[in-house]
């Protein structure tokens, strides 16, 4: 904010100040009973963002800052509680000379309307309350003035329609609320500065955007510099053939559709057209002092949010030359083919529109999962989607969002009931969209999370089936729950489900990676044509024969259950050729190899279990030995939590046992060791892990013999130059 009156009384007199002066201290505090209303529970919080203080009532009273705190205590109207707030601080604004009545020789009025009675009927307030309203320096607000661009009409500030010559007023009533007087009179361009003489022209959909930018960059007064605001998005026609030629153009568009199709007209006229744009997001801190992700919809927001003048040039310099995109017909002629190649491709962009991906290979992955959403029927398996993140707010649900509007049949869940889920898999064969799995497998000992995962395991096959009993015990009915999937949460899925899924991992995006922001009626119209193509394209009855008769060879990188999951992404891939046979195998492997790396909780035992008996150099260990060795080891794995308080209290026998159960699904059973001639407890041979090192944990078997095989190369070497090794 800029140094005005208001502000600076709001560094005197801040909201807790304020707030305490009214005999309600006690209520300025992050969690306190509400002044407002019968407040039996807390609900109203006094909090700084950004080191702006401001109020909430979380029960509906209202929030805002300190002069909104006065209207609603005192029952003022903004301008009442704006004076109040300002004596009450000691910033009563210094009386501003009179307007200075001048006859611009350069401007001239419509007949009936004088403009210039509207320049002086403006008053000191007047401004005030435009500059804080509106986030405007005095200083920009004052410029406005002198140079007639400002005035007051009915008591509402008021721009002028038309430049050269007013034609009349643009008059703000309030939020975003506009007239134009007289009634009747067409719209005309915001200039400011000289247009025909302009060497480099900004243009906004908006005058409150180019206001902004105008005051933030400081280049109202620069020569050679103007800036022109069509006064919405559906008169960039106004434009045409009031440009000078030879100068620079750069748009400013807002973020939303109408902002494109306002590109799209300027296009039409503006050769090279310049595009500058404002970041769909902005990171900032809340009144706890959590990092939230604050939307942008235009220039303005961003600079309330806080952009400054760097941040400003900064989207200057990066601007690029807008390239329209025709838009493709989709209304497909009968019997014209689908290019796959360029549906995939579309897929892709589509999705990298509205989420950021850590990885080029994850949006690849979805192109070809939601291409075989439309042509199952063809496939035997359905790989799932697995889509992950560590935190929240990281674009998984964004991605079911996407989808959602391009699947076929898409049906969005959060927490079904097993009943639910095979019923109306078994009724509708839709595309399930799964979200807040964290939810599902997080219930501690309910069985339904259990009933959920066995069902999943099985619904990847063709073929799979749960029975159910109908009409008390009468009949038996098969419910199929072969269908596509895919699921959204905050980290991981039981083991078994995992090793059914493509995983698609996301990261929280970095302040200067910005993506599109999603509104399901506008992109509708963006997912339809490509809705369509698949639609169109999963009809073609070669296209299903030529999948159901794919033979073709998975990476050998993947493993047979990979391979069987992959196969219709590849079959898909291999139809469409060019590129993308390349594209799916490197993006396949990169995604599912990725994901070897986190084993399950048994194969980290084993791994484990292994360096005890390394560490230890020993050949044989009773089950209490290992245990303890297993809670000694500085390792991020759960043993010492789940088996150091047993051990501290000599409860080495409950310790022993669970150890033993999660070492039988393995093969592995405890028996009876001769540790010395009078001691034979219940432990392990190393040689009983042999097989199962050998099965489960190849990477750290071959690494291990990879190790060995270099110390005796170092150590034949050492031998050779007649030294000890």
């Amino acid at each position: 904010m800029s140094n005005t009156p208001i502000q600076q009384a709001k560094l005197r007199l801040p909201l807790p100040l304020l707030m305490r002066q009214l005999g309600l201290g006690d209520h300025a505090k992050k969690n306190a009973r509400c002044p407002f209303h019968d407040d039996r529970n807390p609900s109203f919080s006094v909090f700084q963002i950004d080191g702006v203080w401001f109020w909430k009532c979380h029960a509906g009273c209202g929030q805002g800052d300190e002069i909104t705190f006065l209207e609603k205590h005192k029952g003022l109207i903004a301008g009442e509680a704006t004076k109040l707030f300002l004596e009450m601080a000691g910033c009563a604004p210094v009386g501003h000379p009179p307007a200075i009545h001048r006859d611009n020789s350069e401007r001239t009025h419509n007949k009936g309307f004088d403009w210039q009675a509207c320049v002086d009927a403006l008053t000191e307030s007047d401004l005030e309350r435009l500059g804080n309203d509106r986030w405007l320096s005095r200083k920009f607000c004052d410029w406005l003035r002198e140079k007639q661009l400002v005035g007051l009409h009915n008591g509402r500030v008021a721009f002028p329609n038309g430049n050269e010559t007013v034609h009349g007023a643009h008059v703000w009533s309030g939020s975003k609320d506009w007239y134009y007087h007289p009634s009747g009179v067409g719209t005309h361009p915001f200039v400011i500065g000289d247009l025909a003489r302009a060497k480099q022209v900004h243009l906004f959909e908006s005058q409150w955007d180019m206001l902004a930018f105008a005051d933030r960059s400081g280049n109202y007064t620069a020569e050679g510099v103007a800036f022109v605001a069509t006064r919405g998005a559906s008169n960039a026609a106004l434009l045409k053939e009031r440009l000078p030629s030879g100068a620079s153009i750069l748009a400013w568009p807002q973020n939303d559709t109408a902002g494109k199709e306002w590109l799209n007209d300027l296009s039409a006229f503006v050769p090279g057209l310049g595009v500058a744009r404002v970041p769909f997001s902005i990171e900032r801190r809340n009144e706890f002092g959590e990092a939230v992700e604050v939307r942008l919809k235009d220039l303005n927001d961003w600079t309330k949010a806080g952009a400054i003048a760097e941040d400003l040039y900064a989207a200057f310099w990066h601007n690029e030359i807008f390239n329209p995109q025709p838009v493709e017909s989709v209304a497909l002629s009968k019997g014209k083919s689908v290019d796959l190649a360029a549906l995939l491709g579309d897929i892709c962009a589509y999705l990298k529109r509205f989420v950021v991906f850590p990885s080029e290979a994850q949006p690849i992955a979805i192109a070809f999962w939601t291409a075989h959403a439309w042509t199952i029927d063809a496939f035997d398996y359905t790989p799932y989607l697995q889509i992950t993140s560590p935190e929240k707010q990281c674009g998984k649900s964004r991605v079911l969002d996407c989808l959602e509007l391009i699947v076929p049949q898409a049906w969005r869940a959060i927490s079904p009931s097993e009943a639910v889920l095979f019923r109306k898999i078994d009724k509708d064969r839709p595309t399930l969209l799964l979200d807040e799995t964290d939810t599902l497998f997080s219930r501690g000992s309910d069985d339904r999370g259990e009933l959920l995962r066995s069902l999943l395991n099985a619904g990847f096959e063709r073929g799979a089936k749960v029975p159910r009993c109908l009409n008390k015990g009468s009949a038996i009915h098969d419910y199929e729950v072969f269908c596509p999937k895919a699921f959204a949460g905050i980290g991981s899925l039981p083991d078994t489900v995992t090793d059914r899924c493509i995983p698609i991992r996301l990261r929280k995006k970095r302040r200067d990676e910005s993506v599109e922001r999603f509104r399901k009626r506008e992109c509708k119209k963006i997912g339809e044509p490509i809705r369509e193509r698949l639609e169109a394209w999963s009809r073609d009855e070669k296209v299903i024969a030529a999948l159901r008769s794919a033979r073709l060879d998975a990476p050998d990188a993947l493993s047979d259950r990979q391979a069987d999951i992959c196969e219709p992404l590849l079959a898909i891939a291999d139809l469409a050729s060019g590129q993308w046979p390349q594209k799916a195998r490197e993006s396949l492997v990169e995604l599912c190899t990725s994901s070897e790396n986190e084993d399950s909780v048994g194969v980290k035992l084993l791994s484990d279990i292994r360096r005890v008996f390394d560490e230890q150099g020993a050949d044989r260990l009773s089950t209490i030995e290992l245990v303890k060795g297993l809670v000694e080891l500085d390792t991020e794995n759960p043993w010492a939590i789940w088996w150091e308080k047993d051990i501290a209290n000599g409860n080495t026998r409950g310790a022993a046992t669970r150890l033993s159960q999660k070492l039988k699904r393995f093969g592995i059973r405890a028996h009876g060791i001769r540790v010395s001639h009078d001691s034979t407890p219940r432990g392990f041979l190393k040689a009983d892990f042999e097989d199962a090192w050998a099965r489960y944990c190849c990477d750290l078997f071959n690494n291990r013999n990879i190790g060995v095989a270099c110390l005796c190369h170092v150590a034949s070497l050492h031998l050779l130059a007649g030294r000890k090794p």
